[in-house]
């Protein structure tokens, strides 16, 4: 009988033999077979659920912004009120959606830049210089015309000064916006001399940022109806699928057939046009144009899209986080303002909120690359008891 050599393990009797005896070798030893070395890059067991529970990162965290950012707002609210007695009445709820109805404007249309990976520093300048063409168009004009012209100028001057050469010459959009927000605060000063312009407090910009319809503030109308605009645009059209796409890898969206520059330039379009129904809104309710009326709205406006979770790389976040954000933000203002804080400690706390909310958005994507681990490296004695 013979005998032939497997090359999975021990000898085996040849078929031609097999038929021909039965006789079986049995002196024969079968070898363990070696156990196969674990990869150096190979995956650790996972550690103990003690262990996974001592290092569970909190929800405030990696918890959804939009519902974090709720629950902190719900807290302020409930504090403000409790110990601010003027924080619930009619008055202070008006005046802060007067208020921050600019900013809301704005921010829904700067939450579109940063969803595809740009930003937008010029919107505070783009709005003292609207301040100035509705002061210019109104003469000579119906005041709904030149209402008209300032949202359509400034909307023209977000895509020629920013859009183009951020879209079709892809220059760096923060280097860009940062320029053409000095060009446009100095055009402003340039052309009022360091003036204020005072309107009329019967005009319709004053109708649209101070009155009520039905006791709902038309402010607050506004902000509903542009929250409603670029939801849609955003959720349900194809441009708002190119936002997302073009935030998420720029070179795929381009192998798919999508026009970058076009997008670029568009949504610098919009945050033009949102620019200039905005400084009308802030027209009317302080009844004055002035160089100054858009110092810093370009930092509340960033920090709204940024606390409320939309990601500074692109490709992630929603206006109803942006929208939740400024709701947030308007109450820490009001009631500090209430609470008798100055007004520079205000600014301290915005810049704070902005650092925090772009640290946890880091923090946040850090966490999401790594796979959402929650749990350490395992130790070694852990590694080598568990092979």
């Amino acid at each position: 009988m013979s005998w032939k050599q497997s090359a999975w393990g021990p000898a085996v009797p040849d078929e031609a033999s097999s038929k021909s005896t039965v006789s079986v070798r049995t002196d024969s030893t079968v070898a363990p077979l070696p156990k196969p070395a674990r990869p150096p890059n190979a995956t650790q067991p996972h550690t103990s659920l003690k262990s996974s529970k001592r290092w569970r990162l909190p929800a405030l965290v990696t918890g959804n912004p939009i519902v974090v950012l709720s629950a902190l707002w719900a807290v302020l609210f409930a504090y403000f009120s409790l110990t601010q007695g003027h924080f619930l009445t009619s008055a202070n709820i008006a005046q802060v959606i007067e208020e921050n109805s600019i900013i809301f404007v704005v921010a829904m249309a700067e939450t579109a830049v940063v969803l595809m990976g740009g930003i937008d520093l010029s919107s505070g300048g783009l709005l003292s210089l609207s301040g100035l063409i509705l002061v210019v168009s109104n003469h000579g004009v119906p005041e709904w015309a030149a209402i008209i012209l300032t949202v359509l100028g400034a909307g023209a001057l977000g895509a020629l000064v920013n859009g183009l050469p951020i879209g079709l010459a892809r220059m760096n959009p923060f280097v860009v916006t940062l320029g053409s927000s000095s060009i446009f605060f100095g055009l402003a000063d340039v052309f009022t001399q360091g003036n204020t312009y005072v309107l009329n407090h019967n005009s319709i910009a004053s109708t649209l940022a101070n009155t009520t319809v039905a006791a709902v503030p038309v402010a607050l109308i506004i902000m509903a109806l542009s929250l409603l605009a670029f939801y849609v645009v955003l959720r349900w059209t194809f441009y708002g699928r190119d936002i997302y796409a073009v935030g998420g890898n720029s070179q795929a969206a381009t192998l798919a057939g999508v026009r970058v520059g076009t997008v670029r330039v568009v949504a610098y379009l919009l945050v033009g046009l949102s620019v200039g129904l905005a400084s009308v809104l802030q027209a009317g309710r302080v009844a004055s144009v002035s160089p100054t009326n858009g110092t810093g709205l370009e930092l509340l406006a960033v920090a709204a899209v940024l606390l409320g979770g939309t990601s500074l790389a692109g490709g992630k976040g929603s206006v109803v986080g942006t929208a939740m954000a400024v709701l947030f933000l308007a109450t820490v203002d009001n009631g500090l303002r209430i609470s008798g804080v100055s007004s520079f400690w205000q600014s301290v706390v915005t810049g704070t909120i902005l650092i925090l909310a772009v640290g946890l958005e880091q923090f946040r994507s850090r966490f999401a690359s790594r796979g959402g681990s929650q749990t350490p490296k395992a130790s070694a004695t852990e590694r080598n008891h568990a092979s």
